[in-house]
């Protein structure tokens, strides 16, 4: 597994988290947000509960939140009920690609989510469709291939539908309308992670279109 748990998971999402909340113009900008695969809600209550950069009287932003999970749990329902801006959105994206309810988000939060999906280009062309032109997509997948002592390494984790390299999730935003020129990707040696933050900045490509 990438991550040993939900808390690593967490975590591990705050190493991002933490910057993207040092940039008060960015929140500012904000006005909706999606937590796709929102688990248990730790990811999904820090950006509900971000303020802005008042030290002395910090303020909640407030911005709309929405968290889709394929099932209500009690610990999203806590967050939920703890922030006004949170709407929880129960929805299988195995069964229907089509994120429903949603419309001009400007920022796609998907961390440890994407490789359980049966089909990820489809998945990530619903992303496109339900996101403002230039809102942010912040990706975080498990990586498949290392080199290790020289040798080339690949290898899945259990229970996962699908496995990337750099290249090909690369190739999968291009395809679905997201600007792989302009883009933040991090791979480090031996790390079986992958992070993106991309941009849309066009329509994803017609599937049935043929060359």
């Amino acid at each position: 597994m990438m991550f040993n748990s939900i808390e690593e998971s967490h975590q591990h999402s705050l190493s991002t988290l933490s910057v993207l909340n040092s940039f008060i113009e960015f929140k500012l900008s904000i006005r909706k947000m999606l937590d796709l695969g929102c688990g248990n809600g730790e990811d999904l209550n820090y950006w509900a509960s971000m303020e802005d950069d008042d030290e002395e009287n910090p303020r909640r932003l407030n911005f709309k939140c929405w968290g889709l999970t394929n099932k209500y749990t009690s610990d999203l329902e806590t967050v939920r009920d703890k922030n006004e801006n949170v709407k929880l959105i129960e929805h299988d994206f195995n069964i229907d690609f089509d994120i429903p309810y949603v419309n001009n988000i400007d920022v796609v939060w998907c961390h440890d989510v994407l490789q359980y999906c049966y089909n990820p280009l489809y998945l990530l062309r619903s992303v496109n469709r339900v996101m403002a032109k230039n809102g942010m997509l912040c990706l975080t997948v498990p990586s498949t291939f290392n080199v290790n002592y020289g040798v080339f390494k690949n290898y899945t984790f259990t229970n996962q539908y699908y496995t990337f390299t750099t290249t090909q999730i690369i190739y999968l935003l291009a395809l679905c309308g997201f600007d792989c020129n302009d883009f933040y990707l991090k791979k480090e040696k031996h790390d079986d992670c992958i992070q993106v933050i991309t941009y849309k900045n066009r329509d994803p490509y017609d599937p049935n279109y043929m060359v």
